[in-house]
């Protein structure tokens, strides 16, 4: 049997089709634009050259304007940290170094170590990003730690860029455990993820840690800033914490 459908029901179908339509462009416009807002508009990413985002975090930021924020570089047992700077670097002769550096500078360092009965060097670089407010006098007690593993030199001389984030946790999300100076809890961000993103939804982002495999020249090295790095403060070891001192850290972001 064949039959005619009247004018009036199709264009109230086509209406109805239009709207649903209209309706899932939409949500999918919604969609794309909340997933641009949160991955692809990050004005910042540790993908920037080295010392970007530590310049760009000082022009926002005018708690750190003139701060030196300690950091402790810490290195595996048998190795030896150098200060690059200033047209040489320092003596190396331990695996741990504490300095002090600034926002909107960039720092680097020797690490010479073996790997599998063969000597490397590697020249990690530092940038810090923020700081922690500790109390007044008790600054270099507590250092931003920045770990250097066995398994970042050898994926660093192998030829892999290893690049570290190292950031304050939130307080009510934080596991306790026993600070172990070399103990650094750590794991890999997925592919297609920045670790400074990663890093900010889980706490307040210190430092950016960058190792790869290449060596400066002999020239890069003499120039007055050399390899690109700045001269930090050396600083005293921390002195041993009391068991009996309850010191609390506070995180002042405004």
């Amino acid at each position: 049997m064949a039959y005619l459908k009247s004018p009036i029901s199709l264009w109230l179908k086509f209406a109805l089709l239009l709207v649903t339509l209209l309706s899932q462009c939409w949500v999918c416009t919604g969609d794309t634009a909340q997933a641009q807002l949160t991955r692809d508009h990050q004005l910042l990413n540790s993908k920037m050259p080295p010392g970007i985002v530590s310049q760009r975090k000082l022009m926002g930021n005018a708690r750190l304007v003139g701060h030196t924020q300690p950091v402790r570089i810490i290195a595996p047992d048998g190795s030896r940290v150098a200060i690059v700077a200033g047209g040489g670097t320092t003596e190396a002769n331990k695996s741990r170094v504490t300095v002090g550096v600034q926002a909107g500078l960039l720092y680097r360092f020797r690490v010479d170590f073996v790997d599998i009965e063969t000597p490397r060097t590697v020249y990690p670089s530092v940038e810090i990003v923020d700081r922690l407010y500790t109390p007044k006098g008790l600054e270099n007690q507590f250092p931003v730690p920045v770990v250097i593993t066995e398994n970042d030199l050898a994926q660093a001389s192998g030829g892999k860029m290893v690049t570290k984030v190292i950031y304050l946790e939130r307080s009510e999300s934080t596991v306790p455990r026993r600070p172990i100076e070399t103990d650094q809890p750590w794991f890999d961000v997925r592919g297609g993820e920045d670790p400074l993103h990663v890093a900010s939804s889980l706490g307040r982002p210190l430092a950016i840690l960058r190792i790869g495999s290449r060596v400066p020249t002999a020239g890069e090295l003499a120039g007055p800033s050399a390899f690109d790095s700045s001269r930090p403060v050396v600083l005293p070891d921390p002195v041993e914490r009391l068991p009996s001192q309850t010191i609390k850290l506070t995180d002042q972001t405004r």
